[in-house]
This record gives structure tokens, C-alpha cells and sequence, in this order.
């Protein structure tokens, strides 16, 4: 199971204000660790609150397109190719439900370097009236039972109609506590265009596996 929260404080010509986002989900993987890798499915839930701004003491949008708040309920489905021990690529389909109605997504993430090791990762998601996301990751396990990364982001999540580009660096740590119970946490910070500023994000994660 994961989950992850982050809130942004707006800060335009003065005036506060804020957005935040939340997501959690769990998955189930089966890895035949051959060419086909690995695939899964799992559940999500998100929710989120589109950007305000004070004016004369009250909260009001911050783009006058603003409707009702953005979230999602869905599923999805990923599956990963490892063409070489130091090539491989996972894509995902998410099926889901938002406040507008259906709502469909696609993913695809280029790996270099180990799965579950050292590798660079370059990715791209996109799902339809929650917003797209692109990242670059770089991961290490140079510390034993210690994984490590850090993250490039860009979104436009949680309403791409009404919200600028979210911007987030993250740093994740992990403790492998023996060979199936890995714990993972991470921190890093968030910001959007158009002046709105400042933000913390945070998660946590857990993983088992036999």
C-alpha cells in the first residue's frame, strides 16, 4: 500500500492561499522474471483541492474556470519489459471514475540500469481530467538494505483546467527489513508557476513480498 500527500501555499500579488492532493493505492505484482518481467493490477483512490487565493478575507479560485473539486477512484494495470539487465520499460493503463464521469489513463516509464537497482528512470502519465505527469528518478542501493532515490517532477495534477504546472524534487529512503518487508519514506519540496509557492510533500510505502 501507498500513499501520498502533498500541499502547496499559494502566494500571488500577496495574497494566501493553498491547493493540496492526496493518493493512495495498492497494488499486487507476479514476476515470471523473464522477458516479461513482471505485471500487476492494484486500486486508488485521489483527492484533491484546486488553488485559491484571498481576497478581502475570503477564499475564493484562483482561475475563474474553477469547478467542482477534482478526484478520482480507479484501477489499473501495469506490466514490465526487460529486454537487457540494463534496459527496461513499464507501462500502465488506468480505468476510473471522476467527478466528470469515466476517466481513462496511459503510462509508460524508460528505465536504464537495474531493475530494483542502480538505473535511471524517465516516465510519463496521463490521465484524463486529473492531469499529466513526467518525471526523471534516479535510484541507488549503494547501502546495504538501504534503497534510495531522488525525483524530477512535473504535473499539472490534481484539475489540468484550472491549476498552473506543479513542480516537486523528492528524496525516498528505504529500510529493507529482511527479504519479503521493505518500508519506504519520502520528503521533498513543491511548487507551481504563475506564483504560487512553497509546499512539502510527503509519503510513505510499504512493500511485501515472497
Amino acid at each position: 500500500m501507498a500513499r501520498d500527500a502533498g500541499s502547496l501555499m499559494a502566494n500571488r500579488s500577496g495574497l494566501g492561499g493553498s491547493d493540496n492532493m492526496w493518493k493512495s493505492e495498492i497494488q499486487y505484482t507476479y514476476r515470471p522474471l523473464t522477458y516479461l518481467y513482471d505485471f500487476g493490477f492494484g486500486l486508488g483512490i485521489m483527492r484533491g483541492a484546486e488553488a485559491t487565493v484571498l481576497q478581502n478575507g475570503e477564499s475564493v479560485p484562483f482561475s475563474p474556470l474553477s469547478d467542482d473539486e477534482p478526484g478520482l477512484n480507479y484501477g489499473f494495470g501495469t506490466v514490465t519489459f526487460e529486454a537487457d539487465r540494463n534496459f527496461s520499460t513499464t507501462a500502465r493503463l488506468t480505468l476510473g471514475a471522476s467527478t466528470k464521469g469515466f476517466a481513462i489513463g496511459a503510462g509508460l516509464a524508460l528505465r536504464i540500469g537495474r531493475i530494483g537497482g542502480t538505473n535511471l528512470e524517465l516516465g510519463a502519465d496521463l490521465v484524463q481530467d486529473i492531469g499529466n505527469r513526467y518525471w526523471m528518478a534516479f535510484a541507488w542501493d549503494t547501502v546495504p538494505n538501504v534503497p534510495m532515490s531522488l525525483t524530477f517532477e512535473a504535473n499539472t495534477q490534481p484539475n489540468p483546467n484550472v491549476n498552473p504546472t506543479g513542480l516537486r524534487f523528492i528524496y525516498e529512503a528505504g529500510w529493507q527489513l529482511n527479504d519479503s518487508v521493505t518500508l519506504l519514506g519520502d520528503i521533498g519540496y513543491a511548487t507551481r508557476t504563475d506564483g504560487l509557492t512553497v509546499g512539502i510533500v510527503g509519503g510513505v510505502k510499504a512493500k511485501y513480498q515472497f
